[in-house]
């Protein structure tokens, strides 16, 4: 009887690890499958920078007022020492060259690191393990940019090495970071200029205006019988970063805009104001601007038409619409039309300022102003600066209390300033600083 309950105990012991066995064949079976799912999908275990970081610090954006990489966003950290005292027309502010600002590092932890501390800012560019930025050498308006109060320097992204690069202002990068692209000084227009990132030689790539960089070329345009009268047109122009390449896109006459032909046909000989090219931007291998007339002391858009030219031939449409110009800033535009990319540069114009960039309740803890391009007489809170990469933008505000008139227009004195990161999709807003 023993003998026969010892082999019934050793089949049900038997059977036991049998079906543990099996079972943990089915579940050894059943983890790999899992893990070549989460794989696909980016598991915990396998997921690169860019899956667990914020989207904006997953971005590679090299160009801006804030730049990213390798999950890190550089920018200047300005104070309220950072701006003159002066009174300034509008709360166009100027850059006080004898402050220190910081240039600093932000992790996706929202940890700063210092890089330099100098008299720097404005744009920034990163082109492979650099950073490039300005440093001012007397007052400069924020916005104006005068390539004469600014020189070029770069350090590593760690704020090492740094390097001198002469006088001018940063305009981007083309060619996938190898050009970086800049302007100097000059009279009636400006020296366009590259700088190979990988050798640092400098190259004279145009007298003119600056438009816009391509993937693989800078856009720029020239002014040709500049008197005024009837013989006065802009040329756009294409110019590969190392100048072997120029190509002349288009041709826009002076006389063909209402009212300068108006004008003319009154007097015969000249017009007031000016022409220039204004709003560029490129959407798939096509060039929009606005090519406008422009008078009055309020620099009023007289007529304009808004243009679109390819890339590649250099065929030109004006694209119907009506501008209006109020105190410096875009107004309606009229355009109807189904082409998305027509449809694109429309809300770009109409957005061209970014007054709708942040909600009431984003910046409630630092004003309870409007945000506007004029002000009022008691106060302004404006957009300095909005760059966007991904769904995320980064706005730059200022804010200033009414000083004085300038003629008919107000003025204000800085009070302080604050940066914003928003998601555009989720409506999140994170401040980042404030002064």
């Amino acid at each position: 009887m023993r003998g026969k309950t010892k082999v019934v105990i050793g089949i049900i012991i038997w059977i036991l690890a049998a079906a543990l066995a099996a079972t943990a064949v089915i579940l050894f079976v059943k983890m790999r499958s899992d893990d070549g799912d989460q794989s696909s999908a980016g598991s915990p275990q396998e997921q690169t920078a860019e899956d667990v970081m914020p989207e904006s610090l997953a971005a590679q954006k090299p160009f801006g007022n804030v730049v990213c990489k390798d999950g890190n966003m550089y920018y200047w950290k300005y104070s309220n020492d950072s701006f003159s005292s002066d009174p300034c027309v509008f709360g166009y502010y100027k850059f006080d060259p004898g402050t220190v600002n910081q240039l600093v590092c932000r992790n996706r932890n929202g940890e700063e690191r210092v890089l330099v501390s100098e008299n720097g800012a404005g744009c920034l560019c990163i082109a492979g393990d650099r950073i490039y930025y300005q440093t001012l050498q007397s007052e400069n308006n924020h916005l104006s940019n005068n390539s004469e109060t600014f020189r070029l320097r770069s350090c590593s992204l760690t704020g090492d090495d740094a390097e001198e690069h002469g006088d001018g202002i940063l305009l981007g990068l083309i060619g996938g970071g190898k050009y970086l692209i800049a302007k100097g000084a000059g009279q009636q227009s400006e020296s366009i200029f590259s700088i190979d990132t990988a050798t640092g030689e400098k190259t004279d790539l145009f007298e003119g205006h600056f438009l816009v960089c391509a993937d693989d070329a800078v856009v720029c345009y020239r002014s040709d019988n500049t008197d005024p009268g009837v013989d006065e047109e802009e040329t756009v122009c294409v110019i590969s970063g190392d100048g072997l390449s120029k190509k002349d896109l288009y041709t826009e006459t002076a006389a063909t805009l209402p009212s300068v032909a108006d004008l003319l046909s009154y007097n015969g000989s000249s017009f007031l104001g000016y022409i220039t090219i204004d709003a560029p931007l490129i959407i798939n291998n096509s060039l929009f601007y606005i090519y406008e007339h422009i008078d009055g002391s309020a620099s009023v858009v007289q007529s304009a038409r808004i243009m679109r030219v390819d890339m590649e031939t250099g065929e030109a449409a004006e694209i119907p619409g009506s501008i209006t110009k109020e105190v410096g800033t875009f107004g309606a535009v009229d355009i109807d039309s189904s082409d998305t990319d027509v449809i694109a540069y429309k809300n770009y114009i109409s957005d061209y300022h970014h007054l709708n960039a942040l909600d009431k309740a984003d910046y409630s803890g630092f004003s309870d102003a409007p945000i506007s391009d004029a002000g009022d007489e008691s106060e302004i809170l404006k957009v300095d600066f909005y760059d966007e990469t991904g769904d995320t933008g980064y706005i730059f505000l200022t804010y200033g209390e009414f000083s004085d008139y300038y003629g008919w227009r107000w003025m204000f004195r800085f009070e302080k300033c604050a940066l914003y990161e928003k998601n555009t999709v989720t409506g999140v807003c994170t401040l980042i600083y404030s002064t």
